[in-house]
């Protein structure tokens, strides 16, 4: 079966498709002159190498969340991080990989099969469509062996983390003791010592102020900026120029006249008795009994929900949804064109096993009307011929450039095209005036293009927009005047002696309560408030994070306060103290609740046993990762 459909394959790829696989081979066109290697190997995995690729694909996929978040481009130090974080969860992937393969978990290619056809993104009107699948797969570079591949990972991983998750065991106690402690709540007193209080008692001189700008000079140079001329060409700029009439939408549907007929399809369900685990002969038996209790009435979906070893279509009753010819392998294919509508087979032996099958419709095939499809001829006609002038004028543009030694004036004025300037662009911290793109980042502050003078290649900023680039003018980093810095050093001072004042204060404040003082004197004697809050879960969001965090960090009181220290970002200290605990009421929970919560334990202890594999495979695997290629910015 999967043979068949293997050769069906042809036509475009929705991103539909590709959010259901984990490593697509997009083919775009800023990547085709990067001059990297794709198989360039950065890790090895008990022999098995990663490419630079896969690090690329994943690691560009962040990168773009990144900038479309922010609207800067990524510092290189977060950039790296990110890199790494990628390598080490594709060597986690790959070593549950080789777990789930050395452990037997198996997917048949039925299996896959019927994975495939349950997909939304190939049905029409809520079944398979034979026509819309085969539309999809191939033009952005997926073939159809890596698309059943990845989805056999898929499924095998979805195996390893069904037994995971089924054998989390949660003991009576466990659960209700989660339940106590996720509903607990903590009633506390603290005393707030904010260091922006302090300001007032600090002094700063202009000699402190001197001192600190000599000793951190390069903490107040102007960024380093370049000034760039670039050249934009756009897909839907040139798009908006394009007209396609009515003689050429006639000659397009004429000449493809194919592409507008539809098959006669057939709507079937199937019985599969395997013969894996069995017999020949004993699996003949069991699918003739199996259309024995058919010919005597009993329901075809019913049996098929018992009796069927493809769980794909069995959970639906044995439906295959609709096919055309050219679906099921050869055997299945005659019996099914052999029967009339609502007729059973006789039990077919394919490599799969024994099949009962059933003939639920048939569908008869048609040509759509060229008044159906006119408008959408239109729009791709118009969209074909764009493209074909884009990427027609990119080769130009990407010439053009290569070939100018003197700016980029000439090239926009031979192509008809705005020169554009931005300035005072830096090295970090976002492309200002310009598109934000780490590709056309990197390429500027190059050797090559910085210093040299070459303009840069073409670069694609995304799919329909690329650019050419030179740099005009490299603005170097300059001192920045004392008078100009002195304020900001100035407020710096002040609020770091704060801060101090503010932590000497409450270490003094602190030694009162461990000599064991109560709380409420030493507050009065010192002159700071008593702050308390009552019932405080570890949800509240009135109190700032980093002091729920610390009350639920603390451990319970006895007899002696163990006040603790809690430090905020703004330099403040507080110093808390926990009053009482009140552990969560099970029984307040309503039953729905309590099994949420159930549920909700469970997956955490079957992501804690994943991550403890993943260790001790990692343990006693043997890594091998080539940190100078991970290190070198031109490859990632």
């Amino acid at each position: 079966m999967l043979e068949a459909i293997r050769t069906r394959l042809s036509g475009w790829v929705s991103f539909v498709i590709i959010g259901f696989i984990g490593l697509a081979l997009v083919i775009s066109f800023g990547n085709m002159d990067s001059g990297i290697n794709p198989e360039l190997v950065v890790a090895e995995v008990n022999g098995e190498e990663i490419f630079v690729q896969q690090v690329r694909q994943s690691l560009d996929s962040q990168v773009k969340r990144y900038q479309d978040a922010t609207g800067q481009d990524v510092p290189p130090f977060l950039k790296a991080q990110l890199a790494q974080n990628v390598l080490d969860s594709i060597i986690d992937s790959r070593l549950l990989l080789q777990y789930v393969n050395k452990s037997g978990y198996r997917v048949s290619d039925a299996t896959v099969a019927a994975a495939i056809r349950s997909m939304e993104a190939f049905k029409v009107d809520g079944e398979f469509s034979q026509q819309t699948y085969e539309a999809l797969l191939l033009s952005q570079g997926l073939s159809p062996q890596l698309f059943e591949e990845d989805r056999r990972r898929d499924l095998q991983m979805r195996q390893l983390q069904a037994v995971i998750e089924d054998s989390a065991f949660v003991t009576p106690s466990d659960y209700r003791r989660f339940l106590e402690l996720e509903a607990e709540t903590r009633d506390i007193s603290f005393l707030a010592f904010n260091a922006a209080s302090y300001e007032s008692e600090v002094t700063v001189s202009e000699e402190s102020v001197a001192e600190y700008y000599a000793a951190n000079g390069q903490e107040f140079e102007t960024d380093e900026t370049i000034d760039v001329e670039f050249i934009e060409l756009k897909l839907a700029n040139i798009a908006a120029t394009v007209e396609v009439d009515d003689a050429m939408v006639q000659n397009y549907y004429d000449e493809n006249i194919d592409r507008f007929r539809t098959e006669t399809e057939r709507k079937a369900s199937h019985i599969l008795i395997a013969t894996d685990e069995q017999s020949d002969a004993d699996a003949l038996n069991q699918a003739n009994k199996v259309l024995g209790l058919i010919n005597a009435g009993e329901d075809f979906e019913v049996l098929a929900a018992e009796y069927s070893a493809d769980p794909g279509s069995a959970a639906m009753g044995g439906d295959l949804g609709w096919s055309a010819s050219g679906v099921f392998v050869p055997e299945f294919e005659t019996a099914l064109f052999e029967l009339q509508k609502g007729e059973v087979s006789m039990p077919v032996k394919t490599q799969f096993g024994y099949h009962v099958i059933k003939l639920i419709d048939i569908r008869p095939g048609a040509e759509e009307p060229l008044s159906e499809v006119r408008e959408s001829l239109l729009a791709t006609l118009a969209r074909d011929e764009a493209e074909e002038l884009f990427y027609s004028a990119s080769e130009r543009l990407d010439d053009l450039s290569l070939e100018s030694l003197d700016g980029l004036a000439m090239v926009a004025e031979d192509m008809g095209l705005e020169l554009k300037l931005a300035v005072d662009v830096p090295r970090i911290g976002g492309t200002i005036g310009l598109p934000v793109s780490e590709q056309l980042q990197n390429a500027l502050f190059s050797l090559e293009v910085l210093e040299d003078g070459e303009n840069t290649p073409l670069i694609e900023i995304e799919p329909g927009h690329v650019l050419v680039a030179r740099v005009t003018r490299h603005n170097l980093p300059q001192p920045r005047p004392i008078d100009e810095v002195a304020p900001g050093i100035r407020v710096f001072l002040v609020s770091q002696e704060a801060a101090s004042l503010a932590s000497a204060a409450a270490d003094a404040v602190l030694l009162e309560l461990q000599e064991g003082n109560e709380i409420a004197a030493v507050a009065t004697a010192n002159d700071v408030e008593l702050q308390s809050e009552q019932a405080v879960s570890r949800g509240s969001r009135e109190l700032p994070p980093e002091l729920v965090s610390a009350v639920f960090e603390a451990p319970k009181p006895n007899d002696v306060p163990a006040p603790q220290v809690v430090l905020s970002p703004n330099g403040s200290v507080l110093i808390l103290q926990i009053d009482s605990v009140v552990p969560g009421k099970p029984s307040e929970l309503s039953r729905d609740e309590r099994d949420e919560r159930k549920t909700q334990l469970e997956r955490m202890v079957g992501q804690s046993q994943v991550a403890a594999l993943v260790q001790s495979l990692r343990e006693a695997a043997t890594i091998r990762m080539f940190d100078d290629i991970m290190q070198d910015p031109e490859v990632l």
